[in-house]
């Protein structure tokens, strides 16, 4: 009896995609064109994970009138597959390991808006080979760029580089082109 109520309760939730818990409503995460997407209650979207097959990726700048902000951690991890990916100057930062073992990724078009590039964000991405950083970077994890064994140009034109930002080179000996200004 208890199991028929659970089966029944649990295929209702399943049926609306919606719980709601007062006061919190859990709903369900969109998919958009090979995108499952968070709506935050702010009003932007996150991406959560990439499930399409394309080798080469253009993030959505909006979608449904609302704005793609973030990449959150794990979104395109293990898409192996993937050798380009074009970055919307409306994303304002990547998560943790949202890029991990992208190995055949070899080139990023970064949002010229990106803020902050977190722990392991594009850790093992071994096919690439040149990054460029944005300008109004304020935080870039040391191992953002972990396990990047052919990465041997790095661009780093920012505002304002902190001391602890060359950390970031101990993980690359086989850097051979490091342009780093300051505008």
């Amino acid at each position: 009896m208890v199991k028929k109520i659970a089966s029944v309760f649990l295929s209702v939730i399943i049926a609306f995609g919606v719980i709601t818990i007062a006061p919190f409503t859990v709903s369900a995460n969109e998919i958009y064109n090979g995108f499952e997407l968070f709506k935050t209650s702010s009003g932007y979207y996150c991406i959560e994970q990439y499930l399409g097959e394309d080798i080469n990726v253009v993030i959505p700048s909006y979608i449904n009138g609302m704005t793609v902000k973030v990449i959150n951690g794990q979104a395109f991890e293990n898409c192996k597959k993937i050798e380009s990916v074009v970055i919307p100057d409306t994303i304002e930062g990547i998560g943790v390991y949202a890029f991990n073992n992208c190995i055949s990724l070899k080139t990023v078009s970064m949002s010229k808006n990106i803020t902050n590039i977190d722990y392991y964000a594009f850790k093992n991405c071994q096919s690439l080979t040149s990054i460029t950083l944005p300008e109004k970077m304020t935080y870039l994890s040391d191992d953002a760029f972990n396990g990047c064994i052919n990465l041997t140009t790095l661009n780093y034109n920012v505002k304002s580089a902190l001391n602890r930002d060359f950390d970031i080179l101990r993980n690359f000996s086989q850097i051979e082109h490091l342009n780093i200004g300051h505008t």
